[in-house]
């Protein structure tokens, strides 16, 4: 799969299920690649509508509807937080917890587009939690890195990178938040997304198949340690 490549993974009347590629836009843009346009050209679908987002760096599983009625009813599941979303990612260090959960205040500057954690409420700002999984700890070339497995309990802009950079571990390649390998391709994937569909009523789930390793690049002739833990 190129970095451009969108590939649809499940399809039906309503929804249409794909795997967004690191670099392109999961919203309609103009003139600029995005995941809309692509899966209107393979669906033949002109009416695609954006449900979630995905940072244009970030890859992974996506949902969009098909129609203005699915649209509906998948947002009002969305508002509901019935549409489970689960991410992996790479991140710098070891967290002291194995698993638990952060909850801070976010607030984002528009003008830099980039969300800090504050420390009281303030217009604009916005609770945020998430809970998480070690998954694995590698020592590797460029040091320690934790695998996570990470679950939103909401979805702000941003949400994930500012949490972890917060706490001292920065995801691999995000320098914008902290960390000294930008390569500008942020270890951070949509994994799996889950749901009770509003059409049938019967439980769905899918998955990105490709592993979060393959998204930081280590160079040609470094070689990933076994876990250390």
């Amino acid at each position: 799969m190129s970095a451009k490549d969108v590939v649809i993974i499940n399809q039906t009347k309503n929804l249409v299920i794909c795997i967004k590629p690191c670099g392109i836009s999961s919203e309609y843009t103009e003139g600029e690649p995005n995941a809309v346009s692509e899966l209107e050209r393979l669906t033949g679908c002109k009416t695609v509508k954006t449900l979630h987002r995905l940072d244009v760096g970030v890859g992974g599983v996506m949902v969009y509807a098909k129609n203005k009625d699915a649209a509906a009813k998948m947002s009002a599941l969305i508002a509901d937080g019935k549409l489970v979303k689960q991410y992996s990612a790479l991140v710098h260090g070891v967290p002291e917890n194995k698993s638990g959960a952060l909850e801070n205040i976010l607030f984002k500057d528009g003008r830099a587009n980039k969300v800090y954690v504050v420390d009281r409420e303030r217009k604009g700002a916005k609770k945020a939690r998430l809970t998480y999984e070690t998954v694995c700890t590698r020592q590797t070339p460029k040091g320690t890195v934790s695998e996570l497995f990470i679950t939103l309990d909401t979805g702000r802009s941003h949400q994930i990178r500012a949490q972890f950079s917060h706490i001292g571990h920065p995801l691999c390649g995000d320098g914008k938040y902290g960390a000294k390998d930008n390569n500008n391709r942020i270890c951070l994937m949509s994994k799996r997304i889950s749901f009770v569909s509003p059409f049938d009523n019967k439980e769905v789930c899918f998955e990105c198949p490709q592993s979060v390793w393959e998204l930081w690049d280590f160079g040609a002739d470094e070689k990933i340690a076994q876990n250390v833990q």
